[in-house]
């Protein structure tokens, strides 16, 4: 099999590599080495970039563009394939093999927003120290209202997951309770933070983290900090001299935990979450410009399926 390097990058590559070495036929590799190929070859030219860092900071809408933009000719096998990628990378996006189980853009369903109790639910339980391991003891003081501050940004913000991880702190000016969201494109937007929320973020800033390890005013450090349970304390990147950054890794873990740890469905999700805010601010009477604009969003066809949702509610037979 002849592989374009230049398109398939290195740590696609080592996935094909992992499935060979477990076993599997050559065609079902080459099978997969096709849908990858189709997959970057797209990204390079949507983003200029198909590096890891780009490939990470896709999310569920990302993947439903590629899904329009080769107008749902690659199905279930591309899901299959882009899922498999995830997976071996430690990475997951519910709903991603959804996306490609139909020629179409799949509709909405209630399962796909949050209810506002579900939301109270998770952040009560998150405040408390119920079902927590030993371990989680200990490190509760200081993670409480770092993961509480994640969820308020999802809920009732909207953010993304990789847009939470790449906010630093000059992004937040707490005078003027304002957040800046700089997206990949190099635009920005600038979102206005709620009194309550932004005292749970600066509460996690100037009590929660140790002084030695806190990230500096109006710099470049990250907001939220990785943590270390072993030695109990935040993580610090030695070879940038920073705070060591909360990754999406981290963050699918930790919602994942909490929402199991609150007895709730499994499709309580950062996507979900964003989905509701997004049907919220419609609900609300926002014009879809507006909406656009607020959440960043770079397909504008991406609105249609929330209007088409409240549509459907107001009149079930459609």
């Amino acid at each position: 099999m002849k592989v374009n390097l230049e398109i398939v990058p290195d740590f696609a590559l080592a996935f094909l590599e992992e499935l060979r070495e477990k076993g599997k036929k050559e065609s079902t590799i080459t099978r997969y080495y096709r849908d990858l190929l189709i997959f970057f070859h797209w990204l390079k030219e949507e983003r200029k970039e198909n590096n890891y860092e780009t490939w990470e900071s896709l999310d569920l809408e990302d993947y439903e563009k590629f899904h329009e933009d080769k107008k749902g000719k690659y199905s279930t096998s591309m899901g299959t394939t882009l899922s498999s990628l995830l997976k071996f990378h430690g990475i997951e996006i519910d709903e991603l093999k959804t996306i490609f189980k139909s020629t179409g853009t799949r509709s909405f369903e209630e399962k796909d927003f949050v209810k506002e109790n579900e939301v109270l639910k998770l952040l009560k339980t998150m405040r408390s120290r119920k079902d927590l391991t030993d371990n989680q003891l200990k490190a509760f003081p200081f993670l409480s209202n770092r993961n509480q501050a994640i969820v308020y940004l999802f809920y009732f913000y909207g953010l993304r997951m990789t847009e939470i991880t790449r906010i630093n702190i000059e992004d937040i000016n707490f005078g003027q309770h304002e957040l800046v969201i700089k997206d990949g494109d190099g635009s920005k937007r600038i979102l206005k933070l709620d009194h309550e929320h932004q005292q749970i973020i600066l509460k996690y800033c100037k009590e929660d983290i140790p002084k030695p390890v806190r990230p500096y005013e109006h710099s470049k450090h990250p907001l939220f900090v990785a943590f270390d349970f072993e030695r109990e304390t935040f993580r610090w990147n030695y070879e940038a001299n920073t705070p060591k950054r909360l990754g999406v890794k981290a963050i699918q873990k930790m919602i994942k935990q909490e929402v199991a740890r609150a007895g709730l469905r499994k499709g309580v999700s950062s996507q979900a979450m964003r989905n509701s805010c997004i049907l919220r601010r419609m609900n609300e009477g926002k014009g879809l410009e507006e909406l656009q604009q607020y959440f960043g969003l770079r397909n504008p066809l991406s609105l249609w399926r929330y209007e088409k949702y409240i549509e459907n509610k107001k009149n079930p037979s459609i």
